[in-house]
C-alpha cells in the first residue's frame, strides 16, 4: 500500500501541530516526532504513576479490611469482641476478672497509638 505525497505532508503538518501544542520550537535540536512522542510517554507516565500509586492505596485498604487491620489492631478489636460477646451474648458478669482484663488489654492498646489506622485514599 503506498502513502502519496500529500498524505504524508498531512500527517508531518499534524505531527508538527501536536508537537507545537505541547511546546515544540522550530529551532529545537528534537524533531516534532520525536518531542511529540518523548512528551506523550512523559505524560502517560505521570498519569499512570498517580494511578498506580491510587491503585497501591486501595490495594492495601482492601487486604486492610481482609485481615481485620494489623496483629496489634487486631488483637484490641478481638479483646473488646471477645469482652462484648461474652457478657452480651452469654450473659457474664461486666465486672469479672477476665472480662475486665480484656477491656483494659484493649484500651490500653488504643490509647497508646499502638492500633493502626486504614490507609486514607486519595479523594478521586
Amino acid at each position: 500500500m503506498s502513502t502519496s505525497t500529500t498524505e504524508v505532508e498531512r500527517i508531518g503538518t499534524n505531527v508538527k501541530s501536536m508537537a507545537k501544542s505541547l511546546g515544540w520550537k522550530e529551532d529545537d535540536q528534537e524533531g516534532p516526532f520525536e518531542f511529540w512522542s518523548r512528551k506523550v510517554r512523559e505524560i502517560a507516565l505521570e498519569d499512570a504513576t498517580d494511578e498506580i500509586e491510587t491503585l497501591i492505596a486501595r490495594i492495601k485498604n482492601i487486604s486492610f479490611a481482609a485481615r481485620g487491620g494489623n496483629a496489634l489492631n487486631d488483637n484490641a478489636a478481638l479483646m473488646r469482641f471477645i469482652a462484648d460477646r461474652l457478657v452480651n451474648v452469654h450473659h457474664e458478669n461486666e465486672n469479672i476478672d477476665y472480662i475486665r482484663s480484656l477491656r483494659e488489654r484493649a484500651a490500653l492498646l488504643e490509647n497508646y497509638g499502638l492500633c493502626r489506622k486504614p490507609i486514607k485514599e486519595e479523594s478521586e
